[in-house]
């Protein structure tokens, strides 16, 4: 994520560890079996790229890997484990992508609207 972003929503506390609102401790468990669906999808295509058509909860999943590095709170071993499969962190790099300001700038007019609503900035599936 872009830093200029990840200022904008640190600005509205957005939570950044759903965890802490879920009341759910970190769940190694969940985590370790991830990682060998992840494994396995890379020795059945060659690669770590997964798309949700495939795989929707792995592919949410690698989405959430990427989020965690990039805001600074992936576990050093879970890093060097993703390393070692050839984890792809920057998934637009790979695409093609540029940059979507307009989109993006959109969904955060949303959250701050959101969060004027209803003083957070927990949006629930069905919004």
């Amino acid at each position: 994520m872009p830093a200029d972003r990840k200022e904008r929503l640190d600005a509205i506390e957005f939570p950044w560890d759903a965890s802490e609102y879920s009341g759910k401790p970190r769940d190694d468990g969940v985590w370790e079996g991830m990682f060998g669906k992840l494994v396995q999808h890379k020795q059945t295509h060659g690669d770590c790229r997964v798309k949700r058509s495939q795989d929707n909860d792995l592919g949410i999943w690698v989405k959430n890997q990427r989020s965690v590095r990039k805001n600074g709170k992936m576990l050093d071993d879970r890093h060097r484990r993703l390393d070692e499969i050839g984890f792809l962190w920057d998934a637009s790099e790979h695409h093609g992508r540029r940059r979507d300001d307009g989109g993006w700038n959109k969904m955060f007019g949303r959250l701050v609207q959101h969060k004027q609503k209803h003083g957070d900035c927990r949006v629930k599936m069905s919004h």
